[in-house]
């Protein structure tokens, strides 16, 4: 996925900024592997969401799924934002090369990652709510910049840069209520800890 849709994007950035004279076929075999790498992305993380959370797979599936619906949006207010004032539409292309790359390495190493302990529904359920304020944030600001003549430019970074910061708040919050193990909350115990796990284990007994 990360080589097919990198080198896709790449190719694509390759064209328009060399002013390469490809053919229509070219250009279709570009945009099947780039659509397909998202395609394979989205092919892992499904089913490894699924198998490390099974009680909680409807919430992790839809999560993941209100990304794939929500990434349009995403980028398209990054390049509003950051890249449209300037006539960047070739950079912005390098810009999703890199992006997608970097993203799928990221994600690399969690994909064999499952918890080690039973994990509760209250992060599932504060990163639902932020979803929910990332999707808000997105409609409310397509909604006002197609009603309004000469949207500021303050404006657009503006949004674009509370959807970023949701972004990596949902993925720090996350990242930061992963499941802890046994053994390292065991090293972590102090003594009144300690008093109250013997008692307990002397209560099942």
């Amino acid at each position: 996925a990360i080589v097919m849709g990198s080198t896709s994007w790449a190719l694509l950035w390759c064209c328009l900024n060399f002013d390469w004279n490809v053919g229509l076929g070219l250009l279709c075999v570009i945009s099947f592997f780039q659509g397909h790498a998202q395609l394979w992305s989205d092919m892992s993380a499904v089913p490894t969401g699924g198998t490390n959370f099974p009680k909680q797979r409807g919430a992790v599936i839809g999560a993941l799924k209100a990304f794939v619906g929500l990434s349009g949006a995403i980028v398209t207010q990054i390049y509003v934002a950051f890249f449209k004032p300037y006539d960047g539409i070739i950079l912005f292309i390098l810009f999703l090369a890199i992006v997608f790359g970097a993203a799928n390495l990221c994600a690399m190493p969690l994909l064999s990652i499952s918890p080690s302990e039973e994990v509760h529904d209250r992060p599932f359920s504060i990163a639902t709510g932020l979803i929910v304020c990332l999707a808000l944030v997105l409609g409310a600001s397509g909604i006002v910049a197609s009603a309004a003549d000469d949207y500021p430019q303050a404006a657009s970074i503006c949004s674009a840069v509370i959807v970023l910061g949701l972004i990596f708040g949902l993925s720090g919050f996350l990242i930061s209520r992963r499941a802890v193990s046994y053994t390292h909350l065991r090293a972590h115990e102090t003594p009144e800890h300690l008093v109250c796990r013997l008692l307990l284990e002397k209560k099942k007994m």
